[in-house]
């Protein structure tokens, strides 16, 4: 397998785990302006600390934990059943090509915004990974959300977003529309 095509295979893998299988809805935004909020210190840790161990659970390529982390929003794109397939696929097919995750640095989570009855900022993350052998650099994001006055937040994969950004509108029609996203690259190492 060529590298470009382990790497094309790998960003629709990730997409698929993040959630663009089907083409999601139009969405209407309530709001076009964001007004945002920084997150207080301890908020930060916090968020912080899940999401660490929402990317172990990630790293592991265990479902049913990665399942307790997931935003039940990812639901509005596709059928749960549907969901739970591809993606138990994509796993196996990740351990059969060897994927390993080497190394995930998080960056400074972004401001959040409303969205309704919900709090969502995202989580800048830089990973090291290995696919057969071979290594990549990924600049990518986790989406986070929790409900207003909730300290649990969930997750969802910026992979699944970034190939069609309207899908975030889809699962959170009262997201403003201006909302800043991180940065998603891949890059191949070696």
């Amino acid at each position: 397998m060529k590298l470009k095509d382990i790497l094309r295979a790998t960003t629709v893998a990730l997409a698929i785990v993040g959630g663009v299988l089907l083409t999601p809805q139009t969405a209407k935004a309530q709001t076009t302006t964001a007004i945002t909020k920084v997150l207080s210190p301890e908020d930060k840790a916090d968020l912080l600390k899940q999401t660490k161990i929402f990317q172990a659970t990630v790293n592991q390529w265990d479902f049913d934990a990665m399942m307790k982390h997931e935003h039940p929003a990812i639901f509005k794109l596709f059928d749960k059943d549907t969901f739970e397939q591809a993606t138990r696929a994509v796993m196996a097919q990740f351990k059969k090509m060897d994927v390993k995750y080497i190394k995930t640095d998080f960056g400074e989570p972004t401001a959040t915004y409303q969205s309704g009855k919900e709090v969502i900022c995202f989580v800048p993350r830089t990973s090291l990974f290995q696919v057969q052998g071979k290594r990549f650099k990924s600049k990518a994001y986790w989406v986070a959300i929790r409900s207003n006055g909730d300290s649990e937040w969930k997750f969802i994969d910026g992979a699944g977003i970034e190939n069609n950004r309207k899908s975030l509108w889809t699962m959170f029609p009262e997201l403003p529309r201006d909302v800043q996203f991180p940065e998603w690259k891949q890059e191949a190492l070696n």
